[in-house]
């Protein structure tokens, strides 16, 4: 049976959602400063940036071998 992810793999996956977290921030940040031609373009990074973290948090919810 598959064990889960292990420590190395959660801590892993941890250091990709906090660095994602603050790619999303800081866009967010610089969207307000964005004239309003450029606004779809950050749009789209942050759509595509928010499936990976998502997936992430849904993973640790439901990782498999959890409470076995």
């Amino acid at each position: 049976m598959c064990a889960g992810p292990g420590i190395l793999g959660m801590l892993v996956i941890l250091a990709v959602v906090i660095g994602a977290v603050c790619f999303i921030v800081m866009s967010l940040i610089r969207l307000g400063h964005a004239k309003l031609d450029e606004i779809p373009r950050f749009l789209w990074a942050l759509l595509i940036l928010g499936f990976p973290i998502v997936g992430s948090l849904a993973f640790f919810l439901v990782a498999p071998g959890r409470g076995e």
